[in-house]
């Protein structure tokens, strides 16, 4: 499951430079993009029960509080909600709408709406602790310095290069699938993702290969290294130089992700690699997880 602020820490991954789109403005606070998932129900990404009140707490009457009121008098308060979202935003370098929706239903087994997601990012970029840019037509929502601060730490703001959206996509996707499930989890173990990688290597002053996310089994010891392969490598001998001959000594498994249409040449190439570098880690190769937001089940029930 993911549990923001687990207290790894590090650089910054080298690759974050390149070309960005611009920064958007704030989403109009009436958008509905008629998506078909209510907001009647409070949830993580949602603000908070918008039952109108009046200040003796009934319903109705003309001292009636007003959901806008709400908001604005609680708009300047950072909640134990907002600081998951913020840390899963910045564990993993940026999120789209669509993540976090999911995010919603990793951790309180229901998918939050559209409208939902984008009042709380609202609020959250009034705040000055997130910032949005739009990259190759999708939104890519990022912190800010600021957003970093509030949850203790020191990330430099990712800059959305058009270069990684793809890949960084695929990996949140991979991350969320993976921890939708219960069991799951329990079998492999705690995703800890490349960004909190960099920070570990770099305290311990290491130079070994640092994969897209580990999978850490803290009662059985093992590590998975994960890599989201959406591309082959060529010549396969880049998998011996970037990958194998590189491998932190405990890690036992290395588990890639890669579309069907290159997946028996990814393991083709994988496997040599690793006997051609003596790895003793156990080599897999799986098909990208995806998942459709609509038809995702109640957290614990799938597999």
């Amino acid at each position: 499951m993911f549990f923001p602020g687990r207290g790894w820490g590090g650089d910054e991954d080298p690759r974050d430079k390149d070309q960005t789109m611009s920064t958007l403005p704030p989403t109009p606070k009436n958008h509905n993009n008629g998506d078909g998932f209510a907001d009647a129900q409070p949830s993580l990404l949602s603000n908070e029960n918008s039952t109108s009140m009046t200040s003796s707490g009934s319903l109705g009457g003309d001292r009636a509080v007003t959901t806008r009121q709400r908001r604005r008098s609680a708009g300047h308060v950072v909640t134990e909600r907002d600081r998951l979202v913020l840390g899963f935003i910045g564990e993993m370098y940026g999120a789209r709408y669509s993540h976090l929706r999911a995010l919603n239903f990793v951790v309180e087994a229901r998918v939050a709406s559209d409208t939902a997601v984008r009042r709380r990012v609202d609020r959250l970029e009034d705040l000055g602790l997130v910032s949005r840019r739009l990259v190759l037509g999708q939104v890519w929502v990022t912190l800010t310095r600021k957003g970093a601060e509030v949850i203790g730490e020191t990330w430099v703001p990712w800059q959305v290069p058009m270069t990684r959206v793809q890949h960084c996509d695929a990996v949140n996707t991979a991350r969320l699938w993976y921890e939708s499930s219960a069991s799951r989890v329990a079998a492999s173990g705690a995703w800890v993702s490349e960004r909190l990688l960099y920070r570990e290597r770099a305290r311990a002053s290491g130079n070994w290969h640092i994969s897209d996310a580990e999978l850490r089994d803290e009662s059985s010891g093992r590590t998975t290294a994960l890599e989201v392969e959406l591309h082959l490598k060529t010549p396969r001998t880049r998998y011996v130089d970037e990958v194998f001959a590189h491998l932190r000594a405990d890690v036992s498994v290395v588990l890639y992700f890669s579309p069907p249409s290159i997946a028996a040449s990814v393991r083709a190439s994988v496997e040599w690699a690793a006997r051609s570098a003596s790895a003793a880690a156990l080599v897999q190769v799986a098909t990208l997880p995806k998942f459709d937001l609509r038809a995702l089940r109640p957290f614990g029930r799938s597999s």
